[in-house]
């Protein structure tokens, strides 16, 4: 149905059902569905002939509740809806890392796996040091990263992790760690002010 797809969505969902009973009496279906992020309820009529319907897909990373009522033409059948969540599918969320440890030579980081969607799920993570990959890929299961350094030098850290889905992108990049490994300095500080960045 790409044809009257327009920017705003990312896909559609293919809704399938059947019906039990009586349907000769069935009216309609009336199909609601919202996501929980934007939480605007939508609504949608289907004839009583069909048991299929598309619904786009406008936020990734995001929890779609679907419902599927019938209405009939009389009183004495029960309208008894049926109801469905699904996780729509996306990146991983940018992982959190901390400093662990930090000396002249080495400085070692650490974080957990971070929130992952629809099944999509993490190859490996990749660090950065003042921008610039750093060291080869890590495995998907490593949550800690030894990093050597050269003494008297300002790090700024981040680690991104990686999409084994190709169809979707990887994480965008961590919060931000800046290190110094000089003896005489804070080991870490927030500030960028007057910061000036190793470039190795």
């Amino acid at each position: 149905h790409t044809e009257d797809r327009d920017n705003k969505t990312f896909g559609d969902l293919e809704l399938d059902w059947d019906v039990q009973g009586n349907v000769n009496l069935l009216k309609q279906f009336t199909v609601v569905w919202y996501n929980d992020d934007d939480r605007v309820i939508q609504t949608k009529y289907i004839s009583p002939d069909f048991r299929h319907t598309v619904l786009p897909v406008t936020k990734n990373k995001s929890v779609y509740n679907m419902t599927i009522e019938p209405s009939y033409f009389t009183e004495t059948l029960p309208n008894i809806p049926q109801s469905i969540q699904l996780v729509i599918p996306g990146p991983p969320d940018s992982p959190e890392i901390f400093l662990k440890s930090v000396s002249p030579e080495e400085f070692v980081i650490e974080w957990g796996e971070p929130r992952l969607y629809g099944g999509v799920k993490v190859r490996g993570y990749q660090v950065y040091l003042n921008d610039k990959k750093a060291g080869n890929e890590l495995n998907h299961s490593h949550r800690k990263a030894v990093i050597p350094c050269k003494p008297n030098r300002n790090y700024r850290v981040q680690l991104v992790a990686l999409s084994a889905n190709p169809e979707y992108s990887d994480s965008p990049k961590s919060n931000a760690l800046f290190i110094s490994t000089s003896i005489h300095s804070p080991r870490q500080t927030e500030a960028m002010d007057d910061w000036a960045l190793a470039d190795d």
